[in-house]
């Protein structure tokens, strides 16, 4: 059934029998002359052209008729088979470390978090077939964006989140633990947590032993990557008397023994990363060492299919083929 977008044109229609009042008036009225002798003409009956004189008027009615309906914008939806495509890629769920120790600056001339924001919104973008999930943790773990192919999403959660906002530490388990919930119900073939962090589990109700082994229970590889040099690194100490932030040397110490345990336990790998290029080469190795899987995007909405243009087109044809016989073949002179 369409729908109309400008319904009160439809009002034009009640015209459409007016017109073909007047034409039938016009061709029915009586002569204002007459001549003798024409009942001989009138025995030989009419020729072919008279027999279809009527026709021109007709086609412009026709024309007016179909306008009106073009007016008013009709639209079909569109089926509801068009509105999901069928995807291949993994679920992903993505653990985020936020503590302040992300703050320390021995990636280059950039922090721990924004090199780790920064390739993580580039690698989501690129998979444009992955759901991704993101959980950002610290002193706890939290939900920022649950399973979706929305990857914009995903983009902004991450611009907005910064290190040594939540509550200090590093709950290494509780952000498994979290993301493995994120991926508990997900129907896909091929599952994955990517933790990125820098330290080590100082915090947190479950261990990271106890989250290792949940995630071998559920077929769900913990594919960690922990970030940074380890050792004395430059990290922010505060601020001066006019706001700019001011830059200390401290320790900032990494736990790579922790996160190789995570992996093996749970049959995934375990990479270090130590600039922006290992970081990004650490995240496509998860990539390859999974099987895609079939997913469904729902996300596509219906876009109903407009026939204002085919309508139009069609009353311009009808009213122009109208006038072209009107004053051609289907002349009629007095």
């Amino acid at each position: 059934m369409p729908h109309f977008r400008d319904p009160a044109f439809l009002l034009l229609l009640a015209l459409v029998p007016l017109f073909a009042a007047r034409a039938l008036w016009l061709r029915r009225r009586r002569p204002a002359l007459r001549f003798p002798g024409v009942s001989r003409l009138a025995a030989l009956g009419l020729g072919r052209r008279l027999r279809f004189a009527w026709l021109p008027a007709a086609l412009q009615i026709a024309a007016a008729g179909v306008l009106a309906v073009a007016l008013a914008r009709p639209e079909l939806p569109s089926s509801p088979r068009d509105e999901k495509s069928e995807r291949e890629g993994i679920d992903l769920a993505v653990a985020l470390d936020v503590s302040p120790s992300m703050n320390a600056q021995d990636l280059g001339d950039r922090s721990r978090i924004d090199t780790a924001k920064d390739v993580v919104a580039k690698f989501v973008e690129r998979r444009p077939d992955d759901r991704t999930a993101l959980v950002a943790f610290s002193g706890k773990a939290y939900t920022q964006v649950p399973l979706t192919l929305d990857h914009q999403a995903v983009a902004e959660a991450l611009s907005h989140l910064e290190a040594g906002k939540l509550e200090d530490g590093t709950a290494i388990g509780d952000a498994v633990g979290v993301a493995l919930n994120r991926l508990r119900d997900s129907t896909a073939k091929s599952k994955a947590v990517i933790l990125v962090t820098d330290g080590d589990n100082n915090a947190g109700r479950l261990a990271p032993k106890d989250a290792a082994e949940a995630a071998r229970d559920l077929h769900i590889p913990i594919f960690p990557i922990v970030v940074g040099k380890g050792g004395a690194a430059r990290v922010p100490i505060g601020r001066g008397a006019s706001g700019e932030i001011v830059y200390g040397t401290a320790e900032a110490p990494t736990n790579p023994q922790l996160l190789a345990g995570l992996a093996e336990t749970s049959g995934g790998s375990f990479q270090r990363a130590t600039d922006a290029a290992s970081l990004e080469r650490g995240l496509h190795h998860v990539l390859d060492a999974m099987e895609k899987t079939r997913l469904k995007d729902e996300r596509v909405t219906t876009v109903p299919r407009e026939l204002f243009g085919p309508l139009l087109a069609g009353a311009l044809a009808l009213g122009a083929l109208g006038l072209v016989l009107s004053k051609s073949f289907l002349l009629v002179t007095p």
